[in-house]
């Protein structure tokens, strides 16, 4: 009897999770989440990721929260007269069935207000928030100062360059 018991409580935590994932229908896939060490006091920094419809409908990434600072917002890069300038925006459309790369010098998430620094080989807790997909739990892996990829992509770059002056040094 008890084991029936234990057996059923652990179905219900097991599926609260894939719930949550699959809300309204939907389902979006959120892979190499990645963000860079933070260099001395910076208040802010940058999470990058690759989020894949597989719903068939597409999605939008309305909100995401870190305990990590005080403020999230999402961003892109935007070309005006020649020169790229960022800007918040209220959400980013996921194609249906495709994908969206967030990565330097394109869309990203800015933690801003940074509560501790991000320190290389820490992994730091996201919360996404999908129109359908609704809270997708996640983390972000802390790379070294100036990684303008993950270190374990086969195509890492073999130095640190950090040719993004704003935000304190992330785009």
């Amino acid at each position: 009897m008890k084991f029936g018991m234990l057996a059923a409580m652990g179905a219900v935590v097991v599926g609260l999770p894939l719930a949550a994932w699959a809300a309204d229908g939907g389902g979006v896939q959120v892979k190499d989440s990645w963000t860079r060490a933070t260099a001395g006091e910076s208040p802010n920094g940058a999470v990058f990721m690759t989020l894949t419809d597989v719903s068939g409908r597409g999605d939008t990434l309305v909100a995401v929260e870190s305990s990590v600072s005080t403020t999230t917002e999402l961003h892109v890069h935007t070309g005006i007269g020649g020169v790229m300038q960022m800007h918040p925006v209220e959400s980013l459309p996921v194609p249906a069935g495709g994908s969206v790369t967030l990565k330097p010098g394109a869309e990203h998430v800015m933690l801003m207000g940074l509560k501790q620094p991000l320190k290389e080989g820490d992994a730091i807790p996201l919360t996404l928030t999908f129109a359908n997909a609704g809270k997708v739990n996640t983390s972000a892996k802390v790379w070294g100062v100036g990684a303008m990829e993950p270190a374990d992509s086969p195509h890492s770059p073999s130095g640190h360059e950090d040719d993004a002056p704003q935000h304190g040094g992330y785009q």
